[in-house]
């Protein structure tokens, strides 16, 4: 009995030694991945948007936006500045409204992507995103959708 388990022991080190190795291989991989993502994210340029907003305080409307085409927003991004500028000649309480909509559509967009990684599972998230330790869902009755307050609450 002895020798046959050590007979079937010697026959499968092999393959679990190719197991292994393709284990090994694939983790090595995916560390090169993470660390792929870091030295990109880490040597891509970044918008100062300080120095951008006091460059636009003395330009008219068709300048900011010649600027706003050169920068690195995401296209969504700059037809929301689009939309804004061609409420320069509103009311202020108009812009401001028109501001807080558009920054809620951004908000609801975000809330997607979240719902979308959340829905995939714990191992899809995007980058810098913590769950609070209670809940990994921000349903109605949870610790993340009694604590949230909206982004144009604090930007406006």
């Amino acid at each position: 009995m002895i020798e046959i388990l050590h007979a079937i022991g010697q026959g499968l080190r092999y393959p679990c030694y190719i197991v292994l190795l393709l284990l090994m291989a694939v983790a090595v991989i995916e560390v090169g991945f993470v660390i792929y993502e870091a030295a990109q994210r880490a040597g891509s340029d970044k918008v100062n948007t300080v120095e951008l907003l006091h460059a636009m305080r003395s330009k008219t409307p068709d300048a900011i936006r010649a600027m706003l085409d050169d920068e690195l927003f995401l296209n969504r991004q700059k037809l929301v500045f689009s939309k804004l500028l061609s409420t320069a000649d509103l009311p202020e309480e108009t812009r401001l409204a028109a501001a807080k909509r558009m920054l809620e559509g951004e908000e609801d967009y975000y809330h997607r992507v979240v719902r979308i990684t959340d829905q995939a599972g714990p191992h899809v998230r995007p980058a810098g995103h913590a769950d609070p330790p209670r809940s990994r869902r921000g349903g109605p009755g949870t610790w993340r959708h009694r604590h949230a307050v909206p982004v144009h609450e604090h930007c406006l």
